[in-house]
């Protein structure tokens, strides 16, 4: 089971120079569990916002959210202070620290291309 940070959606929506990377990895691993962050789903959108590239929100949504190829899951309210804990100790800021809380709430693999999170105890992987 895998957590996707923002980054590696955002790679692939934007055809940016890893989308390629990206993408291999989601069609590779469909038989396993995706799974997204609520944080990150919204920080998409409010990306492709104001981009005004709202074909590709909707191409997004219908193709990766509606389909369940991943699957929005969200920090639960008991573990919010964790969320200054995390970053104290590992001088995250609140989106990564959000990723981390979440992946280790629910012993989700992080990919991501967020060198931040090498100082953690949580392994990432880059796709």
């Amino acid at each position: 089971m895998f957590l996707l940070d923002t980054n590696i959606v955002l790679e692939i929506l934007l055809d940016q120079q890893n989308a390629d990377n990206c993408c291999n990895f989601i069609t590779s691993h469909q038989g396993f569990q995706l799974f997204m962050t609520d944080f990150s789903y919204f920080s998409i959108n409010l990306k492709l916002f104001r981009l005004q590239k709202y074909n590709v929100l909707r191409s997004f949504h219908e193709e990766m959210i509606e389909r369940r190829v991943l699957s929005i899951i969200r920090l639960e309210e008991k573990n919010w202070e964790s969320l200054i804990d995390v970053s104290n100790k590992f001088k995250l800021d609140f989106d990564d620290s959000y990723q981390y809380v979440v992946a280790s709430e629910y012993g989700l693999q992080l990919v991501s291309y967020d060198k931040d999170f090498d100082s953690t105890p949580i392994q990432r992987i880059e796709p």
